[in-house]
């Protein structure tokens, strides 16, 4: 059950044009694609966004097969994506793409995160939407000073598109004693396919508040 300690996938285009746009000048990267035991790799030249749209030009032109997947990646929080022929437009060396099928990059943390055995401790939360029956129970994946993640099942996972604030409500069935607000911050894939990382975050500092409570629940 663990995913990738310090990746999270993108699933929104202006996210991934975002993160481009804040790369540093001096830093570019690479495209690449894997036939069998070949690895044809095109080194990033230049690159420019231009009407939402990443045009890459590398040092050699393309000589794709397009029956496998092309790989890039940025030097910028080592951001990496896919795509296939359909998501792409290329002309010799010049590549152009709007959205990626796939993209994921490291996490901006500015606090560390305490990661989590898969279901060694439950958390609870409800819903401020006053229902009375809107309250989840699932196992943390990470938590830090502002914030925490939990797995939750894929098929569910229209519940926190329903209902995005909440209060944490117990800890392994002990109650909390939190009296912090939680927003859904993202909903992200994870490398079991059954779960969704759902991610919360607060504006209060809340961790230290309960640390005894939540470590002691091991």
């Amino acid at each position: 059950m663990n995913g990738l300690p310090n990746y999270r996938f993108i699933t929104d285009p202006l996210e991934f044009l975002t993160i481009i746009k804040n790369r540093s000048v001096l830093k570019k990267g690479k495209i690449w694609q894997t036939l069998g035991s070949r690895r044809d790799i095109y080194q990033i030249e230049k690159l420019d966004l231009i009407d939402n749209k990443l045009i890459l030009q590398t040092t050699c032109d393309f000589d794709f097969m397009y029956f496998a997947p092309i790989y890039c990646f940025i030097d910028h929080r080592n951001l990496i994506f896919k795509f296939n022929d359909s998501d792409i437009k290329v002309h010799k060396n010049v590549l152009i793409v709007e959205f990626p099928q796939m993209a994921k990059c490291l996490e901006e943390r500015k606090y560390p995160r305490f990661q989590f055995p898969y279901d060694s401790v439950k958390v609870s939360l409800k819903s401020m939407s006053g229902q009375v029956t809107d309250y989840a129970t699932s196992s943390f994946c990470d938590i830090s000073k502002y914030g925490f993640s939990i797995y939750w099942p894929i098929k569910q996972k229209d519940f926190f598109k329903k209902f995005h604030y909440f209060k944490m409500i117990k800890i392994n069935s002990k109650e909390t004693h939190v009296s912090a607000d939680f927003s859904v911050a993202h909903i992200s894939p994870t490398t079991d396919k059954r779960f969704v990382k759902v991610g919360f975050s607060t504006e209060t500092l809340f961790l230290e508040n309960f640390q005894n409570q939540l470590f002691g629940s091991f």
